[in-house]
């Protein structure tokens, strides 16, 4: 025991540390700051109890005030027993602590529940008012994106109502005369504590779960992207005040929701500020319009856009039973006010529309492929799927007329629309992806005749058969993948309307430099994503067969959607493994596209592993990045490198991952590109390890950690093998260069990756 001077504002302990020694408070204040919010600490009260059977600080302790601690010695070797024997002093303080922690911890936990319920409940209420507006206003239905995949608060392991009641209890009994005699029980007392360790965690995982919970909900009221409840009620505004159309009620309930986010204690700041000052610029600018007679260019008609969907119809020249079809289907679409419903009119009419889009993108495609000239309407309907300016909205229509010329893919950076995409197919440049059932084209001819539906002779010239190829694509990779792209796989329509737009244009589209540039910002932490086995051979050479790494970009295409997930639709193409993976995204994306391309690399890492690694995939015996992970994950809880903390959160990560091996890798992938590689530590030690091995970070980010002792020894271990590999290597490269052999370029390259 010995007493120590902690000056104010310093961290005493810190989350996530080991519990080496407890600390009594016998001077001062002291700042508890865990997911329950902040605890206030003071004389008497002891730093650390709360963790003394996990034995890892699930709380950061900062000084107050100037402290004086007395601290006690208390590590995974101590008996909590023994040491309440060897500290009978210190028994009173410990259980009565320990119980002002738990009541704080739970009256914080109503509060948090009561403020989840509050949020969830304005939400739904004012997204139907929005919904009531809208009718109101004839003005089409916006969906609230992630609104659907949040439902109210409810905790993965419940808190039993008479907690509250036992701890208030125990704190009265520990102030009592009675409580002289409990203190005499070392064993009893142990056991006490234990108890109140595994409720406090229990009350502290909940808490997690509604600050998480809570956010979602900050997210949808109102966030930097734009996309979110208060953006719905600006833009409706902002677009009948266009109209003409008196404004005054929905004035009002955007101040309501002002006002409440405001009263929001978690809610940032610094983003509601800046928000608000948009929204009254906006607002003052559309007001000046008015005042002054003057219209936005971009809402202004534009005559080419007239008759749109008669144009492209004519274009495909598909059957007239098609034709009318279609043209019937898309005017009742366009009179639904709430086009996100789930009726079953609805419903039906999505289906019909979507089949026959893209029976008529068929044809128009095929007619395109003859076409020097395309005209401007028809690129709009190829790249982004619009069919009508009304149903598209005026100034989105225009914007679309106005880049449809222009965008494009770029062979470069490996990206395609959706358009380039099936001319490159056409022209025989590229393969057909493979179909959902992971069947490729040859495959899928194959099957044809096997089954009696083709000859031979009509095998062989479908293998060939450029059209039939890219009818392949389309209705299988293109249909499927377009859906899964917009994230709105229960109300999706392939054709572009103006209820899926939820921010400008020109700030979500997604182009060739944006993903570039993205997927450069990937490597920089995981300079090795792309890298892929290969075996070098030259028997001109006087050297055996050499391991290298060959760098493979994916493949990119771009769906004519509005869309939030981005899709990895195969991690190599046919049975080659030089060939490039296919990363599907929306060429409008409502989500963070360096996310979305994160994400897709997180699921690319994940299966090209697997398939290198084939049925061996998760034979530890044969050490992989799969195997590894699927041995972590399969067995956490005997695992002795693991806290009991740690393990809770593996648990409570599996379930949020729906118990997928592969997507709570992914999860951690992300946190590892995100966090990680910037010097942020969020992950046990088993799993940086794993991660580390595998997708280990440059040398520049190497040298920044390498006094971190988070990173000490896994960094050495995987320095020496880079050593040895790096060594011999050389020493092939230098007999090269002794025989007056040039050194291949494949060798360079090689040399270069392992000096990364």
């Amino acid at each position: 025991m010995a007493n120590i001077s902690i000056k104010k504002g310093t961290i005493i302990y810190k989350e996530g540390t080991t519990v080496t020694t407890i600390s009594r408070i016998i001077s001062g204040a002291v700042k508890m700051i865990c997911a329950c919010g902040e605890i206030t600490l003071e004389k008497d009260d002891l730093l650390g109890v709360v963790d003394l059977t996990i034995l890892t600080h699930s709380s950061t302790y900062i000084a107050a005030e100037d402290t004086v601690l007395s601290t006690y010695v208390f590590n995974a070797q101590t008996e909590l027993s023994a040491f309440l024997s060897e500290n009978e002093g210190l028994t009173t303080a410990l259980l009565r602590s320990a119980v002002k922690q738990i009541c704080s911890a739970l009256d914080e936990e109503v509060f948090f529940q009561y403020e989840c319920n509050n949020m969830y409940s304005y939400l739904s209420e004012s997204y139907e008012e929005y919904k009531k507006l809208c009718n109101k206003y004839a003005v089409p239905v916006k969906t609230l994106p992630g609104l659907l995949e949040v439902d109210s608060f409810h905790a993965e392991d419940d808190i039993p109502d008479w907690l509250g009641s036992y701890y208030e209890e125990s704190a009265d009994m520990l102030s009592s005369s009675i409580a002289a005699a409990l203190f005499q029980y070392p064993a009893l007392n142990a056991g006490y504590l234990m108890r109140f360790c595994e409720d406090f965690h229990t009350v502290l995982k909940a808490c997690r779960e509604m600050v998480e919970y809570r956010s979602k909900l900050s997210f949808l009221l109102m966030n930097r992207n734009g996309m979110d409840l208060f953006d719905l009620y600006t833009n409706l505004l902002f677009r009948i005040m266009r109209d003409g159309i008196d404004t005054l009620s929905l004035s009002a309930a955007i101040s309501k929701i002002l006002i409440h986010i405001e009263s929001i204690p978690s809610f940032q700041k610094e983003l509601y500020n800046i928000r608000v000052q948009e929204y009254k610029k906006t607002l003052a600018n559309i007001e000046e319009e008015l005042a002054s007679g003057i219209t936005s260019s971009a809402s202004l008609n534009n005559s080419s856009l007239e008759n749109s969907l008669d144009a492209i119809l004519k274009y495909a020249n598909c059957s007239d039973e098609t034709s009318l079809s279609f043209k019937r289907a898309i005017s009742a679409y366009k009179k639904q006010v709430d086009k996100s419903a789930t009726t079953d009119e609805l419903r039906t009419l999505r289906r019909e529309i979507t089949s026959l889009f893209y029976e008529i993108y068929t044809c128009a495609f095929q007619a395109s492929t003859r076409d020097s000239n395309i005209p401007t309407v028809l690129k709009m309907f190829l790249k982004f799927g619009y069919v009508d300016e009304e149903l598209a909205g005026p100034e989105n229509a225009a914007y679309l007329y106005s880049i449809a010329d222009s965008y494009t893919g770029n062979k470069k950076y490996h990206v395609y629309t959706i358009f380039d995409w099936l001319n490159e197919i056409h022209q025989g440049n590229k393969e057909p992806r493979r179909n959902e059932f992971d069947v490729d084209y040859a495959g899928h001819v194959h099957e044809l005749k096997t089954s009696g539906k083709i000859d031979a002779n009509k095998e062989k010239e479908m293998l060939t058969d450029t059209n039939e190829k890219v009818l392949f694509e389309i209705q299988n990779m293109f249909t499927l993948a377009n859906k899964m792209t917009s994230g709105r796989i229960a109300t999706f329509t392939p054709v572009f309307s103006e209820h899926t737009v939820l921010a400008s244009l020109e700030s979500i589209l997604a182009t060739p430099e944006k993903i570039a540039s993205s997927l450069i910002q990937i490597q920089k932490i995981d300079y090795s994503a792309f890298y892929r086995d290969a075996l070098f051979y030259n028997a001109s050479l006087p050297i055996p067969k050499e391991n290298i790494k060959r760098k493979i970009l994916p493949d990119i295409i771009l769906m004519p959607n509005m869309g939030n997930r981005g899709v990895m639709w195969q991690e190599l193409e046919g049975k080659s493994r030089s060939t490039p993976a296919c990363y599907i995204l929306p060429t409008f994306c409502q989500e963070e596209l360096a996310l979305l391309l994160l994400r897709a690399t997180g699921e690319y890492r994940w299966e090209i592993c697997r398939r290198t690694q084939g049925a061996r995939w998760n034979d530890l015996s044969d050490p992989s990045l799969t195997s590894e992970y699927f041995d972590y994950v399969q067995f956490y809880r005997k695992n002795s490198e693991l806290s009991p903390d740690a393990k809770e959160k593996i648990k409570t990560a599996l379930a949020k991952a729906r118990n997928s091996f592969k997507e709570m890798f992914v999860n951690d992938y992300i946190i590892w590109v995100l966090y990680e590689g910037k010097g942020s530590p969020r992950m046990n030690k088993v799993a940086r390890r794993i991660l580390f091995t595998y997708c280990p970070f440059p040398q520049a980010i190497r040298d920044q950690l390498k006094s971190n002792p988070l990173y000490g020894e896994i960094m050495e271990k995987w320095q020496i093998k880079r050593a040895q590999e790096n060594h011999r290597l050389s020493n092939i490269l230098k007999r090269l260069e002794n025989s007056g052999i040039e050194i291949p370029k494949e060798l360079q390259a090689q040399q270069a990756f392992l000096n990364m």
